[in-house]
């Protein structure tokens, strides 16, 4: 096979994987046990699990994702929440939660997104996360070993970003 061949069976790969990372079922988890977790952002969720407590905007809807993003057999926790009141025009925040080596959960992103997609080609066996926003221009988180760290943005269409438009290579 050529190169650019190896190339294509390469990347299609690395897609189909990441797709079945982030589709692979993770455990459920209790309200008490997404109470814990979100308190050490912060954040108090309502007794029924179903939406967030903000001192200003008072409570507004959440919903939660399980996803083994890293395949190691513990979930990451999703949590958008919010309105236009606590997010703007997005209308949606966007905090990840993942485990530690300690077993304890720490908070990444945490900001004003509408949605997030799992791509490649990621690093220390997380995938880059693509977090979409308002407009065309997603931003490209990619993990250090601790955390999500923003590592580029990746506009829709020419001039999608601004000034803020950057090649996102490996």
């Amino acid at each position: 096979m050529n190169r650019r061949l190896h190339a294509i069976v390469f990347l299609a790969s690395s897609v189909a994987a990441l797709a079945c990372a982030a589709d692979a079922p993770a455990p459920t988890m209790t309200v008490e046990q997404l109470q814990r977790i979100v308190a050490t952002a912060g954040i108090t969720l309502s007794a029924d699990g179903k939406r967030v407590v903000d001192p200003a905007c008072g409570e507004v809807d959440a919903r939660f994702e399980t996803v083994d993003l890293n395949r190691d057999g513990a979930p990451e926790l999703f949590l958008y929440y919010g309105d236009t009141c606590t997010s703007g025009a997005t209308g949606v925040s966007l905090l990840l939660f993942v485990r530690d080596a300690s077993g304890v959960y720490r908070s990444q992103l945490g900001f004003p997104a509408a949605d997030y997609t799992p791509v490649p080609p990621g690093r220390l066996g997380f995938p880059d996360l693509e977090v979409r926003g308002m407009g065309f221009c997603a931003a490209v988180w990619r993990w250090d070993g601790k955390d999500y760290q923003h590592f580029c943005n990746r506009p829709d269409e020419p001039g999608g970003c601004g000034d803020r438009d950057m090649i996102c290579a490996p």
